[in-house]
């Protein structure tokens, strides 16, 4: 059994095509993009899930539903295998001389809905990381963190930290959503449901000009049942790429 993890961002959204830009939450950037038998750059492929497990990018800590992370949702930096942060919904920062007080300004990016991203996005999200779930252990020399106005973030620390981006390749949400099962994201897929079947369809009006690893229209996901039921349909059934530890 061969075991891939995904990657889809290869160039950055402004354009510039040396910049690394993953467009989720920093799986590392060693790992082939498109391993040798993966249908990853043609129209249709398929993906493993568990429905009953959290797909929330804020709550999920099981690692094959957190695959599908990268292509639904981005934060406001991104991490590579060298641990160097990269902006992605964060156009640029501003840090204090003591290092307590960060100020992030935002890029202009827009929800799957269509909606634009705002401060209040951002302060939602990270106050819900925050408060429990995947991300929570990031948070814990954070006083506070507020919206100076729609499109900047002041994040205040207890201690001085000289590169708290570092932590941030946290998941942004709409704000109103930050609790629910399946949340809007800024990323390149959203969720469809036909059915009583789950898929992610490909943004055309994404806001990022990324060009991306994975370019199918459609991605089908699969119910998985256990690992081996994964493991199973990886060799002999249509999934395209697994996360899975057999």
């Amino acid at each position: 059994l061969l075991i891939f993890v995904m990657m889809i961002g290869v160039a950055g959204c402004d354009g510039n095509p040396s910049a690394y830009v993953p467009t989720g939450d920093g799986l590392d950037s060693d790992i082939p993009t498109n391993p040798t038998g993966s249908n990853t750059s043609g129209r249709n492929m398929s993906l493993p899930y568990y429905k009953e497990r959290s797909v929330n990018p804020l709550q999920c800590t099981d690692y094959v539903n957190r695959t599908l992370m990268n292509l639904l949702y981005q934060g406001l930096f991104a991490v590579d295998s060298q641990y160097e942060v990269h902006p992605i919904l964060c156009k640029n920062y501003q840090m204090s001389r003591d290092m307590k007080t960060y100020t992030f300004y935002l890029q202009k990016a827009t929800f799957s809905d269509g909606s634009v991203l705002t401060a209040e996005d951002v302060v939602e999200s990270l106050k819900q990381a925050k408060n429990g779930g995947f991300y929570d252990g990031r948070f814990d020399n954070v006083k506070s963190i507020a919206a100076v106005d729609d499109s900047i973030v002041k994040v205040t620390l207890a201690v001085p930290h000289e590169n708290f981006p570092v932590l941030l390749d946290v998941p942004i949400v709409k704000a109103s959503q930050v609790g629910d099962s399946r949340p809007l994201g800024t990323g390149p897929y959203l969720y469809e449901e036909y059915g009583q079947r789950l898929w992610l369809r490909r943004r055309q009006d994404w806001w990022c000009d990324a060009e991306m690893t994975i370019t199918a229209d459609t991605i089908a996901l699969m119910a998985a049942e256990s690992v081996t039921h994964i493991r199973d349909q990886f060799e002999f059934g249509d999934l395209s790429l697994v996360c899975a530890d057999p």
